[in-house]
């Protein structure tokens, strides 16, 4: 009996992986056998979530890190995987979630992982990089850009397909697509990974490294997960004085992040908002309105709905909606409300006890915040 890490379904055996991914390389020339690290031919995929095993493998880590840190971290994930992304949502509504990728439709940040100015340093206190690094040109300096962003006493996985016969990484860039097929087994992709080569490129990035491998998790964990003994993540990390024990990341992580957003600064300045709704109707609280900070480029806002309660607070990160009509009614040159939307929307069973501290809207933008109660009612 398998049961899925990331949407908890229980059923008898994952599916194999498409038999093209297999056929094609040996179509184009290739004659070497391959030993992945991370990869399950026959249970490669849940039925149900479609999520890949090394997505299992990530919630896994990730699932034990939420039983732990409940404050609101900022999460970036490249090239998001729509499984991850789902779970994500469902599970970590503490956080603020954020995708980047250069070609895919719908994420926060179009940018090319190899130079991503457009993020400030530091900027984010977990990251996933899973199955990109293989496609890019340059991936040192894909991962020094991955260590640049991430905050100092910030956490990321990275990931990428690896051969476990290799003793040196096969790369090259400019192939054909056939011989990209025969060398590094898909037409996009333009290494090979040797597992030595990889981790000391990662350190070599200025990056921690530790490897969570099945020592780290546990017999069932792999078995209902269906991952081969060898399937590994590599937990990277900045604060090389923090992170000493590979064992105790967890509650490390949450000694330092408990508190991260316990306390908001209100800078003089100035910022204008309108709720129209905040109450509860149907089992849901409801939020809907418009923030803006003054002079700031509104499409750089992040928000936050924070709740207390009486024994727990809850914070949640979202996106803000565009408003056309707010941008039309208070915008111009100066000013610009187009993404100043707030729309929030979340099943009350997702919580409890929440009203005793009250209800908080949390708005950022380069450094700066704002935080304005609001009061909602029960319908």
């Amino acid at each position: 009996m398998r049961k899925c890490a990331v949407c908890r379904t229980l059923f008898e055996a994952f599916d194999p992986i498409e038999q093209k991914y297999i056929d094609l390389p040996i179509k184009h020339g290739r004659v070497e056998q391959i030993r992945p690290e991370l990869l399950n031919k026959d249970e490669y995929s849940c039925p149900y979530c479609y999520s890949a095993d090394r997505d299992r493998m990530i919630i896994m880590f990730i699932n034990m890190l939420h039983q732990k840190v409940k404050a609101g971290i900022d999460f970036l994930e490249i090239a998001p995987s729509g499984a991850l992304q789902r779970y994500l949502y469902k599970y970590w509504g503490e956080s603020n979630l954020y995708t980047a990728d250069l070609y895919m439709d719908d994420v926060d940040y179009s940018i090319d992982i190899q130079d991503m100015k457009s993020l400030g340093d530091r900027r984010f206190d977990f990251i996933v990089c899973s199955h990109v690094l293989e496609h890019v040109q340059d991936d040192r300096k894909a991962m020094r850009e991955l260590n640049r962003v991430l905050a100092h006493n910030g956490l990321g996985i990275i990931i990428v397909p690896m051969d476990l016969n290799r003793t040196k990484t096969d790369e090259a860039w400019g192939l054909s697509k056939e011989e990209n097929i025969r060398r590094f087994g898909q037409e996009d992709h333009v290494r090979c990974y040797c597992k030595e080569d990889f981790i000391l490129r990662l350190k070599e990035s200025g990056f921690g490294v530790w490897e969570l491998d099945k020592s780290f998790f546990t017999e069932q964990d792999f078995n209902d997960n269906a991952l081969t003994d060898t399937s590994a993540l590599y937990l990277v990390y900045k604060n090389k004085d923090q992170y000493l024990n590979r064992n105790q990341i967890i509650c490390q992580f949450n000694e330092i992040y408990q508190y991260k957003h316990q306390h908001y600064v209100t800078p003089s300045g100035e910022c204008n908002y309108w709720i129209d709704v905040c109450d509860v109707y149907k089992d849901s609280l409801r939020i809907w309105g418009w923030f803006y900070i003054n002079e700031l480029n509104s499409k750089e806002t992040r928000f936050k709905v924070m709740l207390l309660g009486e024994r727990k607070k809850y914070v949640w990160g979202f996106k803000a909606r565009r408003r056309e009509d707010i941008q039309e009614k208070f915008g111009g040159a100066e000013h610009n409300y187009l993404f100043s939307g707030i729309d929030f929307l979340m099943p009350i069973s997702e919580f409890d006890e929440i009203y005793g501290g009250g209800v908080y809207i949390l708005a950022e933008n380069e450094g700066v915040s704002y935080i304005i109660q609001i009061t909602a009612k029960m319908n």
